[in-house]
């Protein structure tokens, strides 16, 4: 099949010959009702923190209910490191006050000194949770020792995925060098193919660092929200070990869907899958079976079935339209994950699920009330979490059922 346009053609040109690709509106509304940043670093904050919470009275539960005892509390709170506590709650709810913060300087500030202000507000924040934090290590010190190392782990990992930029740190989506909407990159509709893929690159970079802000806030707040407890624990204080490491597992891994929601959401998910259906993918054919071949270029902007020559290889194009680089594997990738951003959601309700169904296995066979209340708590929030998932979903599932159907129309004609 030959190609839409030549090389030699303008991007007016390109307009009038490609394939109309239009997109199916999203709804907006519907969507997460465009939740704000404040209400995602609470709900981040509040599982990692009584993540931590439970763990400590996994660690330092009495036996408060019995007639003979002396105990009439129900965790032993003066067992508890009271700088271990403050640095975990300082570290943990860092995003959340950090996104007031910003919320409340964007309110007061005009445009012209918004950028500079927060700049200001970035690295002043940054010095206070640092001072705070620094306090606590030296308290913790002088009481445990070497064992203030355990504090200092992540940032090695933190230095490694980020290197020394601040920013991640302090918030879970931060804005790239794209343009953005309620917290989403702004996709826009071309047909120039090096527009189209300059775009591509670009989410592409704003995906790599959601993701591995995932990956990174997931062993954080595991970390912090159920190891450090139990680093810190008093010698003379018996605790079940199996059920402390079972806390571990189902907060890292309920960390890990909780914080792929947060930073996935349906409505940038939408936002990649409208640059994907611009970009389109290829799949390397045999030289046998290939149809007489035009050279790729560039510069063109191919339909649907076109077989090119590339490198000396040959190629199919799938896709209404297909402006990306043959050999390049993460191009195709990207198409072939952002085609239907349902099976996302797919797979995380999958994994969700598997995850409540352990956690009510493990409580069926749970014997004491902190066990219990522990175990309730954390199914509650994979319920809501799994509840975000399927919503997402029924909602991209149909929306893009929709709009296969009608690119399959166009196709045909």
């Amino acid at each position: 099949m030959p190609p839409l346009n030549s090389t030699n053609n303008t991007e007016s040109e390109n307009v009038y010959n490609c394939p109309p690709i239009k997109h199916v509106p999203f709804p907006r509304s519907t969507s997460y009702y465009l939740q704000s940043e404040i209400t995602d670093e609470f709900l981040q904050f509040a599982f990692s923190f009584l993540a931590a919470s439970f763990q400590f009275l996994h660690l330092y539960r009495t036996v408060w209910w019995l007639p003979d005892t002396h105990m009439h509390q129900t965790v032993n709170f003066h067992l508890i490191d009271k700088s271990v506590a403050l640095f975990l709650l300082i570290l943990l709810s860092r995003r959340f006050w950090y996104s007031i913060c910003i919320t409340c300087v964007d309110l007061m500030v005009t445009k012209k000194r918004l950028y500079r202000m927060r700049l200001v507000l970035r690295y002043v924040f940054f010095f206070v949770i640092t001072i705070l934090l620094g306090i606590c290590c030296v308290d913790i010190y002088f009481k445990h020792n070497n064992r203030v190392v355990y504090m200092c782990y992540p940032i090695i990992v933190y230095v490694i995925i980020f290197h020394f930029n601040i920013e991640p740190f302090l918030r879970t989506v931060y804005e790239g060098d794209m343009i953005y909407i309620n917290g989403s990159p702004l996709h826009c509709c071309s047909t120039n193919p090096s527009a189209i893929r300059t775009e591509i690159d670009s989410l592409k970079k704003d995906f790599n660092n959601r993701f591995k802000q995932v990956i990174f806030t997931t062993l954080f707040n595991a970390y912090y929200g159920s190891v450090i407890p139990c680093f810190f624990v008093q010698n003379f204080v018996f605790y079940d070990i199996w059920i402390t490491t079972f806390h571990m597992a189902f907060v890292l891994v309920g960390g890990f869907t909780t914080s792929t929601m947060f930073c996935l959401p349906a409505n940038y998910c939408d936002v990649m899958h409208r640059a994907a259906l611009h970009l389109g993918g290829w799949t390397r054919i045999d030289h046998r079976v290939a149809s007489p071949a035009t050279p790729w270029s560039k510069t063109t902007v191919w339909p649907n079935g076109s077989v090119v020559k590339y490198s000396g290889d040959f190629y199919r194009s799938h896709g209404l339209t297909t402006t990306a680089i043959p050999s390049n594997s993460y191009d195709n990738k990207f198409y072939m994950f952002f085609q239907n951003p349902a099976h996302i959601y797919t797979i995380l309700s999958l994994i969700q699920v598997v995850i409540i169904v352990t956690q009510l296995f493990v409580l069926y066979f749970a014997t004491e009330w902190h066990q219990m209340l522990s175990l309730g708590f954390l199914v509650l929030c994979n319920y809501f979490t799994l509840f975000k998932m399927i919503r997402d979903f029924f909602l991209t599932q149909r929306i893009y059922e929709s709009e296969s159907n009608i690119y399959a129309r166009n196709l045909s004609n």
